[in-house]
């Protein structure tokens, strides 16, 4: 079965309207615990994620709540929509220091010629969800019909991917898969019948639900180690910028803390990111990328590395050659775990 390669724009309209009601995003309250005499010198980083999606959240939350300023650096926080790959693109060129992207971004990078490494894995797990069209009981049934990705080699493909192949199906042989753009783009496509199922992520469970599509599985219960979003960098920054990085991580973990500790204001910033004011949808995404996807200590692993070469080497044999610790740099997670600095967090 063939990718289609795009949705009409005009079926997503109602999944939008459900999602964000076309109201403004809210403003977020100045931090109450900005430092009272911040570093005269500050180091400049440039930073960057790739969706409105709360798995973007410890980014998010680190910014918002002044947590980079507290310890010494002025940090830029921007979009880059077109997914991790094109974010991509623009750490290799020099553009940007840091991304918070997804881990196949790195092992396509890697396999493109470029050094890049992953620093910290905040969702170490597949925090997404195949939702399915009424008649579709089990997973089975989507024999011989369409499950929708956003992109091929992203999350969604690999869950999808991976999801069909533990139930006994082969992809693109017993289920076909289709290429949308984007969750509202995969929910266009359900309530089209273009497709009987599609993988999302919330809170775009929310207008999945309200159009009567049910919950067929949630990814992360096949307990399934996966680098789903974090911090990564190119090796030769890393080198240059030892300092600058453990500043960052510090204001990362303590993002993460912030984010488990303070419910109404996590929720603030993922209504001004996501740009929605509804609020079973800022409760669902809280619930997924505020509590239950959510590590406190955002180890990158080799399992959750070598997971993802298997997956890549189905399409590309070259990735059997790369060594999953090559593409991790742990050093920063563990230093901070090891003096007890997490773990401070939480008392």
């Amino acid at each position: 079965m063939r990718y289609l390669q795009a949705v009409s724009p005009r079926l997503v309209l109602t999944a939008v309207l459900l999602l964000t009601a076309c109201t403004p995003p809210v403003s977020i309250p100045t931090a109450s615990h900005e430092p009272s005499a911040p570093p005269v010198y500050r180091a400049h980083v440039r930073s960057a994620y790739t969706s409105e999606s709360a798995l973007e959240l410890p980014l998010w939350m680190a910014h918002e709540a002044g947590l980079f300023a507290q310890h010494g650096l002025e940090v830029t926080v921007e979009r880059i929509a077109g997914g991790s790959s094109k974010a991509m693109q623009v750490l290799i060129a020099g553009e940007l220091d840091i991304l918070h992207g997804s881990g196949p971004a790195v092992v396509d990078a890697r396999l493109a010629g470029a050094d890049v490494v992953a620093i910290a894995i905040a969702y170490p797990v597949l925090g997404i969800n195949l939702y399915a069209v009424p008649d579709i009981v089990r997973l089975e049934d989507l024999r011989g019909r369409a499950v929708a990705i956003t992109r091929a080699g992203t999350l969604s493909d690999f869950g999808a991917r991976y999801a069909l192949t533990r139930y006994g199906l082969r992809p693109e042989v017993d289920v076909g898969l289709v290429q949308t753009g984007g969750n509202t783009e995969t929910i266009a496509a359900m309530q089209a019948g273009h497709v009987a199922a599609g993988v999302i992520a919330s809170p775009f469970d929310v207008p999945a639900r309200k159009l009567g599509f049910h919950e067929l599985l949630d990814l992360a219960s096949l307990g399934l180690e996966f680098p789903t979003t974090g911090l990564l960098v190119q090796r030769d920054y890393l080198v240059r910028h030892e300092e600058v990085l453990r500043s960052f991580l510090r204001a990362y973990v303590e993002a993460i803390a912030r984010i488990q500790q303070d419910k109404p204001f996590a929720k603030q910033v993922i209504s001004k990111y996501a740009s929605t004011t509804d609020e079973e949808a800022l409760e669902s995404s809280y619930a997924a990328f505020g509590q239950r996807y959510l590590t406190r200590a955002p180890y990158p692993t080799v399992a959750q590395f070598q997971t993802l070469i298997e997956f890549v080497a189905e399409r590309e044999p070259r990735a059997r050659s790369l060594q999953p610790e090559t593409l991790i740099d742990a050093r920063f997670v563990r230093a901070l775990d090891e003096e007890g600095y997490i773990d401070r967090l939480y008392r």
